[in-house]
């Protein structure tokens, strides 16, 4: 029996009743339920019209990563990975002193040679399923976004109040939204 802490339980049964959330979604939570529930696999691919290996696949990806492992896989387009030129140029950005906004102190990182973790292959950054299905377009640029983010670890390690620092990098955020 798959187990469930009680905020997993509440999510996926608002998940389940939604009548908004894109249905993938909504199978995904009801399976989920019907596991942590004891019901049997034969009796899950029945009810919800499924097969057994994707009852098992979806049972894997939330003992792995929870809530998180639910997430459609996008089938669109691949994340385009960053060319050299964009990474030498983000690396040469980074390097700057802090007075230009990055980090700066000779900061520099070494590629890790060890085998990655298996997250690696999970927690990506990609805005390829809201540019196709919500037309999202990035407002700042790299340089910008690269700035706020290298802040806002400084500000961290400086053991600045970090909810405040939050909510003033959102608030930024949010003029330079109605500019």
């Amino acid at each position: 029996m798959l187990k469930l802490i009680p905020e997993q339980r509440e999510d996926l049964q608002r998940w389940a009743q939604s009548r908004t959330l894109p249905a993938g979604d909504v199978f995904r939570a009801r399976l989920i339920l019907a596991l942590a529930d004891g019901t049997t696999y034969r009796e899950i691919a029945r009810s919800l019209k499924t097969s057994l290996p994707t009852i098992a696949r979806w049972k894997m990806r939330f003992e792995r990563v929870g809530l998180a492992g639910l997430e459609g896989r996008h089938l669109g387009s691949k994340p385009r990975a960053a060319m050299p030129k964009v990474q030498a140029r983000v690396i040469r950005r980074v390097q700057q002193k802090p007075g230009d906004g990055m980090w700066g102190d000779g900061a520099s990182w070494i590629r890790n040679s060890v085998p990655s973790v298996h997250e690696d292959q999970i927690l990506r950054l990609d805005a390829s399923k809201a540019r196709v299905e919500l037309g999202w377009q990035p407002r700042l640029r790299i340089e910008a976004a690269l700035e706020w983010t290298m802040g806002w670890y400084r500000a961290w390690n400086r053991g600045v109040n970090m909810a405040e620092f939050t909510q003033k990098q959102i608030a930024e955020c949010e003029d330079r939204l109605r500019r």
